[in-house]
């Protein structure tokens, strides 16, 4: 197998920032390749984690992405502390920041798998909560919240 993988994290701003990550990889010869050979995605279906996964799938059962085939993923995460539910009050004196989060997965036998989500970090300086939705192609196919724990 062959993989090429780049990343960024950037800061755009005061406790704003874009992360992203785009990961492509084909095999050379699939022709004898076993359940274990393939490619296996990093999906997260559990509602409770305990670290902050930057190229995870939050909605997909495990070893659904799973691929023999030429593959393209892509991840990004936009950070702000002003976004949306920011600006009510009660929460715009809090060191709570927002996310939007976009992540995408291509193959080649499979529809393209899509997910967006929204959360909010630094929740009592170790959380993070957040809603996903995931489409294949640009047909509805999941939904999902998230309770991620980050003791780092």
């Amino acid at each position: 197998m062959f993989r090429a993988e780049v990343n960024q994290k950037r800061d755009i701003g005061a406790f704003s920032e874009i992360r992203w990550r785009a990961r492509a990889g084909a095999f050379a010869d699939n022709r004898d390749l076993v359940f274990y050979d393939f490619f296996h995605f990093n999906p997260q279906q559990i509602p409770v984690l305990l670290n902050d996964y930057e190229d995870a799938f939050m909605n997909p059962a495990y070893y659904s992405l799973s691929t023999p085939e030429a593959f393209g993923e892509v991840h990004l995460k936009y950070t702000t502390p002003y976004l949306l539910l920011k600006l009510l009050p009660g929460l715009s004196n809090t060191l709570i920041r927002e996310n939007i989060i976009f992540n995408s997965l291509a193959s080649r036998f499979t529809p393209v798998y899509n997910e967006v989500g929204y959360s909010m970090s630094e929740i009592f300086f170790l959380a993070e909560a957040g809603v996903f939705v995931g489409f294949e192609g640009l047909k509805y196919s999941s939904f999902g919240a998230k309770l991620i724990l980050k003791f780092d």
